[in-house]
């Protein structure tokens, strides 16, 4: 199974949110209660707050047969700001080659550590690729609280 990793684009933007949308809808429902997860959802409808992103951030989409199997993303100065994988390709590497894309990037960039908001079905990922735990947090969407994990991960940088 080839895994193609590139930089999104604004045209992938439908299939980006679907995706999004359809894994927190499935994959993290194991972790968040009903009207968390439709707050959460919510997100997917915010389509020039998405634009944005994939023009300013780091934006990888993967692909697997030419079909969006998941995507990431990083700022400038190191915030890892989305990592999913859809609901089809869990535990098939391909987070780990998002992940790997996205921390050559901040090497490259000179960026000294990666620092994430990580939900509590993404925390085993991260841990394992050294991300350490700085704080439990309670975030609210439109007024619902949702349990994350502020996580960073310090980089070498040569």
């Amino acid at each position: 199974m080839l895994i193609a990793i590139k930089q999104a684009t604004q045209s992938d933007l439908d299939t980006i949110i679907q995706l999004f949308s359809d894994t927190i809808g499935v994959v993290n429902a194991k972790d968040y209660s009903a009207e968390q997860i439709r707050v959460w959802k919510g997100g997917a409808s915010k389509k020039e707050k998405w634009l944005k992103k994939i023009s300013e951030q780091y934006f990888l989409i993967a692909e697997i047969d030419n079909r969006l199997a998941g995507f990431g993303s990083i700022t400038h100065d190191g915030y890892l700001d989305f990592m999913y994988v859809s609901k089809d390709h869990q535990g098939r590497g391909v987070a780990s080659e998002i992940y790997n894309s996205l921390e050559k990037f901040a090497v490259e960039k000179r960026i000294d550590k990666i620092v994430s908001d990580v939900s509590i079905t993404a925390k085993p990922f991260f841990e394992k690729q050294g991300f350490e735990l700085l704080q439990e947090q309670q975030v609210a969407i439109d007024g619902v609280k949702l349990r994350n994990y502020k996580m960073q991960k310090p980089l070498t940088v040569h």
